[in-house]
């Protein structure tokens, strides 16, 4: 396994044995309850610009609503090391990219 902390996020967040508990642990109750996490697929693939992955790392999870409807949860690991004040630009790019998808 590489050490690195991108390698590090995504071979755990890929394995749904561990992303399951990390939702259920962190979402807030009504949004886990409007999620059925037994249809929790993992996306292969990364949104984020080449130049950057030294720096962020990403995980797309296909996922089903309790009433069956088709969702996306994004996670996006981003190390900084101060306030970036266009933080809201950086995941619209992001949203944009698994969009043109």
């Amino acid at each position: 396994m590489d050490p690195t902390p991108d390698r590090i996020i995504r071979d755990t967040f890929s394995d749904r044995e561990e992303a399951i508990p990390f939702f259920r642990s962190t979402l807030p109750s009504g949004l886990l309850a409007a999620l059925d996490l037994d249809t929790l697929e993992v996306e292969q693939g990364t949104f984020i610009d080449e130049s950057m992955k030294e720096y962020r790392t990403d995980v797309l999870f296909r996922i089903q609503t309790a009433s069956g409807s088709p969702a996306e949860i994004y996670l996006l690991f981003e190390h900084k090391s101060q306030r970036d004040p266009r933080i809201f630009t950086q995941l619209l790019s992001y949203l944009a990219r698994i969009y043109e998808r």
